[in-house]
């Protein structure tokens, strides 16, 4: 008996969609999404030197999070390095379990230039992104130190 030319083809094809149709299913359940836990919401006094952490999980191990500015890796808006990312923290709990993930984005000397610029942690994973903004506080007048800690409205 032979087989049809194109029969290869179709098989590969066949397991391209099912391979497909999986990832995305995966994507649109919420157990599988990536999620920042951090609140992101700041008051910070110009030339202040303090971390941002990002924190947040995924069901994934092959998960990587990172901070942007102005939708471009931070050490290429800030080559002088006045604004940096620390080592990522990561830590499983166990299978079955999310996986826990960690980058703080250090300011050296808190300016004008970084107040303007938007600021957003990324966890990326293969059921896709999780993105949240960093927010600027408006600071308070008589505040004394400006700790630079993270705050809730």
């Amino acid at each position: 008996m032979t087989s049809s030319p194109g029969l290869g083809f179709q098989f590969s094809g066949l397991f391209l969609v099912l391979l497909c149709s999986c990832t995305g299913f995966q994507g649109t359940d919420a157990s599988f999404r990536a999620v920042i836990n951090s609140t992101l919401q700041i008051r910070a006094s110009l030339g202040q030197s303090f971390r941002v952490p990002c924190e947040g999980s995924s069901a994934f191990r092959s998960s990587s999070i990172y901070w942007l500015a102005n939708s471009s890796f931070v050490e290429d808006l800030y080559p002088d390095g006045v604004v940096s990312e620390e080592e990522a923290r990561e830590r499983s709990q166990g299978p079955g379990r999310r996986h826990l993930l960690c980058r703080e984005l250090f300011f050296h000397s808190f300016s004008e230039r970084d107040q303007r610029t938007n600021f957003s942690c990324v966890i990326l994973d293969p059921a896709g992104p999780a993105q949240k903004n960093l927010t600027w506080l408006q600071p308070e007048e008589n505040r004394g130190s400006g700790s630079g800690m993270l705050e809730k409205p």
